[in-house]
């Protein structure tokens, strides 16, 4: 089951949805990256495809949180790659094109 990420600001009104770029699958119960955007705060930050999100919440949770998270909010996660584990601290952007921080790249 492969679904999008690509979330927007909703403008019209006072509900946000979160953007980091990312396309996704779900296996075993996790999230695994299938695409990263260009330029997404996903990329900037390092996420690779094939990377698993341990966030300790189901994918449909997970999902949801990043939709419920303010643009600027920064989310922090586990995530498994090819050489090992990592905490990530990525902020959420309103959309491609968005500004997000980059100045703010931390690693576990």
């Amino acid at each position: 089951m492969k679904t999008s990420l690509l979330l927007f600001l909703l403008a019209s009104s006072s509900v946000f949805a979160g953007y980091l770029g990312i396309d996704y699958t779900e296996k075993g119960g996790k999230v695994v990256l299938t695409k990263i955007d260009r330029k997404s705060p996903a990329e900037c930050y390092g996420l690779k495809v094939g990377d698993v999100i341990e966030s300790g919440l189901s994918p449909d949770a997970f999902i949801a949180s990043v939709k419920r998270a303010r643009p600027g909010t920064i989310l922090s996660f586990k995530v498994r790659t090819r050489t090992g584990k990592e905490t990530v601290h990525i902020p959420v952007s309103a959309g491609p094109g968005a500004p997000f921080a980059t100045d703010i790249i931390q690693a576990d």
